[in-house]
C-alpha cells in the first residue's frame, strides 16, 4: 500500500476504501468485488487493497475502462459486461463524464447537463449470482462494492445472498441526478437476506451479514482524522509541492 509518510492514500471518491480498511485490515490476502469498477486507480475503492496482495473481480461495462484494468490488474478477474437481474443485452448510456455512465433509463433528461447528448451502446448483462459462481465459488468476499449509477436495484436483486455472502456490502445510495436516497429501493431486500445497516457516508451505505456483526463498530464510523489518510489528490500535491521547493531552491 502506497502511504505518503505515515498517511494512507485514499484513491476512493469519498474515501470509502479507509473505512473498508479499517474493518478489514487484518485480512492480508482477501477478495473483492467492484461493480461499476470505471478505473483501477482514479475514485478505485480496491485499489489499496489490491496494492496489499488482494484480488478481485472487477465488472465495468465499458470497453475503453476495461482497457484499463487489463493492465493494471493482471492478478484480478476483470470483466466488460453489465450486471442485471434480466439477463441478455442491455442498453448503456455513456455521457461526457463517464463515471456516469448508467443503464438506468430514468436519468436520461436532456435538461440535465451530466446526462445530455449520451452515447447508447449495447453491452452484454449478467446476473451477479452466476458471475460468483463462477469465479468466487468457495471464496470469501470480504466485500461488494456496487456503484452503477441508479441501476443498484437490479444488480442486487441478481444475487442469491442465500450462497453468496459478502461479508460487507458498499452501495451507493443517492441519486445521480438529485443527490436524493434511493435507498428505499433495496435496502428492505437487504436486511430480509441477514444484513445489518452500518452506515452512510453521505453517498454510500456500508452493511455487514449478521454473522460478521463484529466488524459493525470499526464500519460505523466515517473516514477521519484519527484514520491516518490522505487523499489521492492531496498526495499528489504535496509531491508537485515537495518537486517545485527542489527544482526552486
Amino acid at each position: 500500500m502506497q502511504r505518503n509518510s505515515t498517511k494512507i492514500i485514499s484513491y476512493a471518491q469519498n474515501a470509502e476504501d479507509i473505512v473498508l480498511q479499517r474493518a478489514l485490515s487484518q485480512v492480508d490476502e482477501g477478495f473483492y468485488v467492484d461493480i461499476g469498477a470505471w478505473h483501477p486507480i482514479n475514485e478505485s475503492v480496491t485499489k489499496v487493497f489490491y496494492d496489499r496482495g488482494w484480488q478481485g473481480i472487477n465488472i465495468e461495462p465499458q470497453a475503453k475502462h476495461i482497457e484499463y484494468f487489463y493492465k493494471e490488474r493482471p492478478r484480478d478477474i476483470n470483466l466488460q459486461l453489465a450486471i442485471s437481474n434480466n439477463p441478455g443485452q442491455i442498453a448503456l448510456w455513456i455521457p461526457k463524464y463517464s463515471a456516469l455512465a448508467t443503464c438506468c433509463t430514468e436519468l436520461l433528461d436532456s435538461k440535465i447537463p451530466d446526462y445530455s447528448n449520451p452515447e447508447k451502446h449495447q453491452v452484454p448483462a449478467l446476473r451477479l449470482e452466476q458471475i460468483l459462481t463462477e469465479h468466487a465459488k468457495n471464496k470469501t468476499i470480504h466485500f461488494l462494492k456496487v456503484d452503477v449509477e441508479g441501476y443498484e436495484t437490479s444488480v442486487l436483486y441478481s444475487n442469491n445472498f442465500e450462497v453468496h455472502r459478502p461479508l460487507v456490502l458498499v452501495i451507493e445510495a443517492v441519486s445521480p441526478r438529485t443527490g436524493e436516497p434511493t435507498w428505499h429501493l433495496w435496502e428492505p431486500f437487504l436486511l430480509s437476506k441477514g444484513y445489518i445497516f452500518a452506515l452512510f457516508d453521505g453517498l454510500n451505505r456500508f452493511y455487514v451479514r449478521e454473522e460478521s456483526r463484529t466488524l459493525l463498530p470499526k464500519l460505523a464510523i466515517p473516514a477521519n482524522c484519527l484514520d491516518g489518510y490522505i487523499t489521492l489528490r492531496e498526495w499528489k500535491i504535496e509531491r508537485e509541492l515537495a518537486a517545485t521547493i527542489k527544482r526552486i531552491g
